[in-house]
């Protein structure tokens, strides 16, 4: 029972958990460095900072607008340069301790990342599945929460 929801402004949120299929994660690699020195078997390790997180939400595509639907809301979003926050949680989020992500800046608050890709819908004709389409926002860090 996952949840999913895009936002604006990273304040007010629209669940799209109705049309979402998955959330992926990637990034947030700390940057590191190594030296060999005269003395010594091992390497000297430094580290850096983190790369961003990159989320990517995949969905049915629909041409209707409206809770559960994101791709009408977001097509426009994106062409205009605008970004969105995204939230989720692989579960309810109704239980205590349940987690719940949400894209952050880098003070780890919620915050709007860019949206850096869009898919448009592709079509096969031979095939009977839905129409799916993604769309990835890239974000400083992430929020972490527990349901209460």
């Amino acid at each position: 029972n996952a949840r999913v929801e895009y936002s604006l402004d990273a304040a007010a949120w629209v669940e799209m958990s109705g049309s979402a299929t998955s959330v992926t994660v990637a990034g947030g690699t700390r940057v590191s460095g190594e030296a060999y020195t005269a003395s010594g078997d091992t390497a000297f390790i430094t580290a850096g900072k983190r790369e961003p997180i990159e989320v990517t939400v995949a969905g049915v595509y629909s041409e209707t607008t409206g809770d559960p639907e994101f791709f009408e809301a977001l097509a426009a979003v994106y062409e205009s340069g605008a970004g969105c926050a995204i939230r989720w949680s692989p579960t309810a989020y109704d239980t205590t301790n349940q987690k719940r992500y949400t894209t952050a800046n880098t003070a780890g608050s919620a915050a709007v990342g860019v949206i850096t890709a869009w898919n448009y819908p592709s079509v096969d004709i031979s095939s009977g599945d839905p129409i799916i389409v993604e769309f990835t926002v890239k974000c400083a860090g992430l929020l972490t929460e527990d349901s209460a």
